[in-house]
């Protein structure tokens, strides 16, 4: 089960519920983005506790926020070009359709203040945007408090407050190397030493030292002179090594291959009569 931002904490309270339900055997794990976790978010004003950096005063509710300030929060909480964020919400009407589920957003996740801290059984994973102005680092190390197993941290960087949006693909691969782990996913950290490799292959010592992901930096790789050994059978019936046949063997063999030319006699030691 995946939340971001509001979603985090609706998405707690949901896997909170389903933990005595047979559907919860299938939830691979709790995965939240771009919110504290839900012991520290019930303390939180609706706009985040960062509120002082990005609109330069103290702010304690949704309620005493201007549209001034509601604009810096919405171009705080996109790191794109501001010049078309900020031509976006000059238009009046494209500025309702931006605003009116911002603050609605704002005013919910204000108005969620009461956790009882339950810790989920299954593991958390934490998704943060390295350039989020909105959700502190610091802030998204409170889900540990409500962890039951294992709690990780993973940073996009790059990116700000709405990872969904800037880098889809990214988070999908986050949760994908997380929660499905599989060797497949780590190949692409050697597609630079590979080609390294068929570098030096080509050019030979005049190419530089190539890095593995894992060893560190190697020399250019040389062939090992191979011997050609003739391959031979002489001697093999002289060697030391060759256990002679027994007198049993011998009689085992002469009637296995009277039985595979069609005579009745067959293995004398199988067969006495």
């Amino acid at each position: 089960i995946w939340g971001d931002s509001l979603g985090a904490v609706i998405a707690y309270e949901l896997i909170v519920r389903l933990a005595r339900k047979p559907a919860f055997a299938g939830i691979l794990g709790l995965c939240v983005s771009g919110n504290a976790g839900p012991t520290l978010a019930v303390k939180e004003r609706g706009m985040g506790e960062s509120v002082k950096e990005y609109l330069g005063r103290e702010v304690n509710s949704v309620a005493e926020m201007t549209d001034k300030d509601w604009d810096r929060f919405f171009l705080a909480a996109n790191s794109e070009d501001s010049a078309q964020l900020e031509a976006l919400i000059a238009n009046p009407e494209m500025r309702k359709q931006v605003m009116g589920p911002l603050v609605a957003d704002c005013t919910v996740y204000e108005s969620y203040s009461t956790c009882r801290g339950r810790h989920v059984r299954c593991p958390i994973l934490t998704i943060r945007g390295s350039k989020d102005q909105i959700t502190a680092a610091s802030a998204m190390n409170s889900w540990k408090e409500v962890s039951g197993a294992h709690c990780a941290h993973r940073a996009i960087q790059g990116v700000g407050h709405m990872i969904v949006k800037e880098a889809p693909h990214q988070v999908a691969r986050v949760l994908e190397e997380h929660f499905l782990p599989d060797f497949t996913q780590h190949l692409h950290e050697y597609r630079g030493f590979r080609a390294a490799y068929e570098r030096l292959r080509r050019r030979g010592a005049a190419a530089k030292p190539m890095f593995s992901p894992t060893l560190g930096v190697t020399g250019v790789p040389k062939d090992e002179e191979e011997a050609v050994v003739d391959f031979t059978l002489e001697g093999l019936d002289l060697g030391a090594s060759i256990t002679p046949m027994t007198k049993q063997m011998k009689q085992m063999r002469v009637g296995n291959a009277q039985w595979r030319l069609g005579q009745h006699k067959g293995n004398p030691l199988r067969n006495p009569h």
